[in-house]
């Protein structure tokens, strides 16, 4: 069943993204987490975010920069962001093989920079024409700084 929807996730994101005016694969995204409270009956994937002081869940996507989503992974709320993010990044430089940049908080860029570095050494962004930038620069720049 997972199959199917992430089928039509798939036919839906490309549909919107042609009526924007935009290439079916992205060339930038964004990844960001949110720790969150759970239910005194939650039982599965809750733990503790000492940097946060939340007990319960984390989640942990990736979306393109007209915010449609790209990916999320749900975990217990004790998962470090670079772990975290090592998980949602590989499977999306998978699917999104025209992926240049990575757009990340500068609190949490520091962390990632391995992660990304490594997803980008091993998914090197595809080259074409409808991606001059990455062509051009002839390598992969995994990341970039938000604000």
């Amino acid at each position: 069943m997972a199959g199917v929807w992430a089928h039509i996730h798939d036919v839906l994101y490309r549909r919107t993204r042609e009526l924007e005016g935009r290439d079916e694969s992205p060339t930038a995204a964004i990844i960001d987490s949110q720790s969150v409270k759970t239910s005194a009956e939650a039982r599965e994937m809750v733990g503790y975010d000492a940097g946060k002081r939340v007990k319960g869940r984390k989640r942990h996507l990736v979306t393109d920069t007209l915010g449609l989503m790209l990916r999320i992974e749900v975990h217990s709320a004790s998962v470090q962001d670079r772990d975290g993010a090592t998980l949602v990044l590989d499977r999306i430089t998978r699917r999104f093989p025209f992926l240049e940049r990575i757009i990340a908080q500068p609190e949490a860029a520091v962390d990632l920079v391995p992660v990304l570095l490594a997803a980008c050494e091993a998914h090197p962004p595809a080259t074409s024409s409808s991606s001059p930038s990455a062509r051009a620069r002839g390598g992969c720049s995994p990341f970039s700084r938000g604000t």
